[in-house]
C-alpha cells in the first residue's frame, strides 16, 4: 500500500546552491547524520522544521536513507512586544507559551491568543504550500527525528514535539546544530533525546544567529518543487 507520499532524497542529488547559507546547512546535516548513524535504515521518519531546517534535514535523511517529510512550527510574537517570543505553535495542535509574556503590563490573555491564532493560520498555510495539500505522513509507532537548523527559545520545537506526540510515535529525537544551553535543556525535558553539535551560552548563540543567514520560505519551496524526489511504499 502506498504511504502518505513520504519523500526520500536521492543520494546523488548535488549541492542545493552555491550560496553559503545553503552550503553551511548542508555541512551541518551531514555531521548530524554521522551522529545519528545508528538509526540508518531503521524504519524511522525524518521531519524537517522549515525553512532552514529543511536544508539540514535533507542531508540527514540522505545520510540515514530515511524518508523525509515537513512539519511546520514557529515562534510567535504579540504586536506590543515584537522582540519577545510569546510562544511556539505547530500545525497539528502543538502550542506552548512563554510564561514571562503574561507578566508584562500591556499584555493580556486575549492579546496572546489573537497572536497565537494568527500564527496558527500562517503555519497551516505554509504546511499546505510545503506538502502540496497532502497530510503529514503516518508516524505511529515509529522513531521520529525532528531536524532544525538551530534552537532559539525552544518553544517552536516544543510545539512541534507536542504535535508529533499526538501521532503516537515510538520515540522522538531532536537533531540540531546547536542552541543556548537553557533552550536545549528545556527541549530535552520533552524529547527522548537531543542530538546537538554544540551547547552554547546565550551570548554565543546570539552571535552565531547573526552569522546564520535566514532562508525565505518561498526560496526553499521553489527548491523543493524543482528537485526530484521519490515516493516510498510500505
Amino acid at each position: 500500500m502506498q504511504s502518505q507520499l513520504t519523500q526520500l532524497i536521492d543520494s546523488d542529488t548535488t549541492s542545493l546552491n552555491e550560496d553559503a547559507k545553503y552550503i553551511h546547512r548542508e555541512m551541518i546535516g551531514r555531521r548530524l547524520a554521522e551522529e545519528l548513524y545508528s538509526h540508518r535504515n531503521a524504519g524511522a521518519r525524518v521531519l524537517a522544521l522549515p525553512a532552514g531546517g529543511l536544508i539540514v534535514a535533507i542531508e540527514v535523511a540522505r545520510g540515514l536513507r530515511l524518508p523525509l517529510d515537513v512539519l511546520v512550527a514557529k515562534e510567535f510574537y504579540t504586536p506590543e512586544h515584537p522582540n519577545i517570543v510569546a510562544g511556539g505553535i505547530s500545525e497539528g495542535g502543538g502550542l506552548c507559551f512563554n510564561a514571562a509574556i503574561f507578566r508584562l503590563p500591556d499584555v493580556t490573555v486575549p492579546v496572546v491568543w489573537r497572536a497565537a491564532h494568527r500564527a496558527l493560520h500562517q503555519t497551516n498555510e505554509l504546511a499546505t504550500r510545503y506538502r502540496g495539500g497532502r497530510v503529514l505522513s503516518a508516524l505511529s509507532r515509529r522513531l521520529v527525528i525532528l531536524v532544525d537548523d538551530g534552537i532559539g527559545s525552544g518553544l517552536a520545537q516544543l510545539a512541534a514535539l507536542q504535535a508529533v506526540r499526538q501521532r503516537h510515535p515510538r520515540r522522538c529525537i531532536i537533531a540540531t546544530p546547536g542552541g543556548a544551553v537553557s533552550a536545549l535543556q528545556r527541549v530535552s525535558q520533552q524529547a527522548d533525546m537531543v542530538v546537538s553539535l554544540t551547547w552554547e551560552t546565550t551570548l554565543q548563540q546570539e552571535t552565531l544567529a547573526h552569522k546564520h543567514q535566514p532562508i525565505p520560505d518561498d526560496e526553499v519551496i521553489a527548491w523543493v518543487t524543482h528537485q526530484q524526489m521519490y515516493t516510498i511504499h510500505s
